[in-house]
């Protein structure tokens, strides 16, 4: 039994005894505020104990958060502007988008799109071919 189905039996055993004895009675029994008690008195469906388990507290979605329009349009002219993030964001604002660049880059990384950039390291060694010299040069960068 893990620590979620042990509370939500704990309450039930709770509220059981404030049944018989009342709220106060159990809360100082069980060391519990009366007022957590009467919250799990009105969260238990009387019967078992599932209706006690603690529920998710996590936001599903976000009042502010981007339309599936607005998502819609970031990826399909992504692979146009993937290059440029400015120009992506302009060209989403001539088309009607009103959200800010940084959010723009928030969706465009959460939806795994977002280009990596190559980090240049010093010392590494670049290839230049020259089109007036037919031979290869070497160039540290």
């Amino acid at each position: 039994m893990n620590i979620i189905t042990s509370e939500a039996h704990f309450r039930q055993r709770v509220l059981k005894y404030s049944l018989k004895n009342g709220v106060t009675a159990a809360s100082i029994r069980f060391k519990r505020s009366r007022q957590a008690i009467y919250e799990w008195k009105r969260k238990w469906d009387g019967k078992s104990w599932h209706s006690l388990v603690e529920k998710s507290h996590r936001p599903h979605h976000h009042p502010n958060e981007h339309t599936a329009e607005e998502k819609e349009m970031i990826l399909r002219r992504y692979p146009r502007y993937k290059d440029d993030m400015m120009l992506l964001w302009n060209s989403l604002r001539k088309s009607g988008y009103t959200r800010s660049y940084t959010s723009l880059v928030r969706v465009v990384r959460k939806y795994g799109c977002s280009r990596r950039l190559k980090s240049v390291q010093q010392g590494k060694i670049s290839l230049i071919q020259e089109q007036n010299i037919p031979a290869k040069r070497y160039r540290w960068t």
